[in-house]
């Protein structure tokens, strides 16, 4: 039985799905207005805390990443706000496409480039994705 933050979150939403949100989708939470950035991607930590080695496996085969935020517009959120989408990105990769590819044995790079004309992707993501489509354009794939 896993109690609230034991993941590391700091917002714990009802309502909102992972398959279903898109990077670049902004929601309203109380009055604040935050964007989908990236999924969560768990690591060595996320091991340590639970004291099992394969916790990043399992967390990564539930397929349930949860997301990261970025704050559009400042605002107050408290227990039982509202949290709705109010703005769907044009361009839609859902969190769970994108964790997915992040897993992938093997690269899809239709997807990375996708990724990239996403609105509101993290930086850190659009860098590596970069950096992985640059490597492959040298090496001819």
């Amino acid at each position: 039985d896993l109690g609230w933050g034991a993941f590391g979150e700091n917002l714990t939403t009802h309502g909102l799905d992972d398959g279903d949100l898109s990077i670049g989708d902004i929601v309203r939470a109380g009055s604040a207005l935050l964007m989908v950035t990236q999924p969560r991607i768990p690591c060595y930590k996320l091991a340590a805390r639970f004291g099992r080695a394969d916790m990043v496996k399992r967390f990564a085969a539930a397929r349930r990443p949860g997301f990261y935020f970025a704050v559009v517009e400042e605002g107050e959120l408290g227990v039982g706000d509202a949290i709705d989408v109010v703005d769907r990105a044009t361009d839609r990769m859902s969190l769970r496409d994108l964790f997915d590819m992040f897993f992938a044995k093997t690269p899809d790079f239709d997807v990375m480039r996708r990724a990239l004309a996403l609105r509101g992707l993290a930086e850190v993501w659009r860098t590596e994705i970069a950096a992985i489509l640059a490597k492959a354009d040298r090496a001819g794939a």
